[in-house]
């Protein structure tokens, strides 16, 4: 929503231009208006007994307003969890359109004795008709904003993954000797790669929009991947690999969300951490984290192909690429409270809203670059074998 405020000769400062404190009263304005156009005025919300602090604000100033200039307030949702929410407001000349200022707020509801009130949970029901300027009922739209770091990091852990999977084939299909790699420094860094995917999804999960739309785009990927390997690479083929994991962890926590969000964010960090820890040797049939074991699983649980997917794998399964629910999901979920616990803070925005160049561009197409990566690897190899370089 674009808010217009034009600037009055009273906000002016002895040097003739608008004072900077003008801009986060605009910056108000702008956000009252923006609530009245979703259906949720602040004289509702506080007729329901509900009330909206701010929790923080902050304003970059760019250029000059003047006296009698017209400024156009953009506002948008970037966040919102239903008892916590954060917009971001840019503010450009009407005529000119040079940016003015750039600013974002963050904010809560609270009820009057000072417990917080989660909207998402039916309290926007106590809103009368929950409607907006036109009439019409609608629900909160949130603009989420991109955040570059985070698709850059993705884009480093993309070539990452490229380049050790090229040195897979190499050592594995095509006899190059790489002593080092079948030892802890190809194991470490193999593991870097899954660890960095796995966090990344989770932390990223609050982020994202249609969570069931993406969950099952990454799921059928998934499926591609397994029915590709059973074509034409069988002895590598891979079932439940980390496609069809992520997916199944993006879609678990949509009805888990509800429960989630009452978890304190630091409680819930912990616990995961801990449950990973402990059920990390679950697929060997252990508790316990890598070299140290604390007790075996009851055997009775692996059995079939659905124990497989949960991590209790059958005796005769075999996968090039096996990521069960558990214990990954513990590391996704390390992610996910890792976001709530940090992603709102303003230091840590700054950094996830650093540019990335070309990794950024990379990250923002990882699903795409997985899914072709291992095809143009091999057409490179065989096309070098071929010439007599391998």
């Amino acid at each position: 929503m674009v808010y217009v405020h034009q600037a009055q000769y009273y906000e002016t400062d002895q040097m003739g231009i608008i004072h900077h404190s003008n801009y986060i009263r605009w910056m108000e304005e702008a956000r009252v208006a923006f609530m009245d156009e979703l259906g949720f005025p602040y004289r509702r919300v506080e007729e329901a007994g509900i009330m909206s602090p701010v929790l923080s604000v902050s304003c970059e100033y760019k250029s000059m307003t003047y006296f009698g200039d017209r400024v156009c307030i953009d506002v948008k949702m970037t966040a919102f969890h239903g008892v916590k929410y954060e917009l971001s407001y840019v503010l450009t000349d009407e005529k000119t359109g040079e940016v003015r200022a750039t600013g974002t707020s963050g904010h809560c509801y609270l009820r009057k004795d000072g417990r917080p009130a989660n909207i998402k949970k039916g309290t926007a029901g106590a809103l009368p008709d929950n409607q907006g300027r036109d009439g019409k009922r609608r629900d909160l739209e949130v603009k989420r904003e991109r955040l570059p770091f985070l698709d850059a990091l993705r884009g480093l852990t993309i070539l990452s993954m490229i380049v050790y999977h090229g040195m897979y084939d190499l050592v594995e299909l095509y006899g190059l000797h790489v002593g080092w790699f079948w030892k802890a420094p190809g194991y470490v860094w193999q593991q870097s790669i899954c660890w960095i995917f796995i966090l990344l999804s989770g932390f990223c999960w609050s982020l994202g929009s249609r969570p069931l739309r993406r969950g099952l785009l990454v799921s059928v990927c998934g499926l591609v991947v397994t029915a590709v390997t059973c074509i034409f690479m069988p002895s590598e083929l891979i079932i439940f690999g980390i496609l069809t994991f992520t997916g199944a962890a993006m879609l678990a926590l949509i009805p888990l969300s509800k429960l989630l969000e009452k978890v304190p964010a630091g409680a819930g960090l912990a616990a995961s951490a801990v449950l990973f820890f402990l059920s990390r040797n679950v697929n060997a049939g252990y508790w316990g984290f890598e070299q140290l074991t604390l007790g075996r699983v009851p055997e009775g649980l692996y059995r079939n192909l659905f124990t497989t997917f949960l991590g209790f794998q059958a005796p005769d399964f075999y996968s090039g690429d096996y990521f069960s629910f558990i214990p990954w999901i513990f590391l996704y979920l390390c992610g996910y409270f890792l976001y709530e616990l940090l992603g709102s803070r303003e230091r840590v925005l700054h950094v996830l809203r650093l540019r990335g160049g070309f990794l950024e561009t990379i990250g923002k197409h990882s699903l795409l670059i997985y899914m072709l990566h291992q095809i143009v690897l091999m057409v490179v190899f065989t096309v070098a074998a071929w010439m007599g370089i391998l």
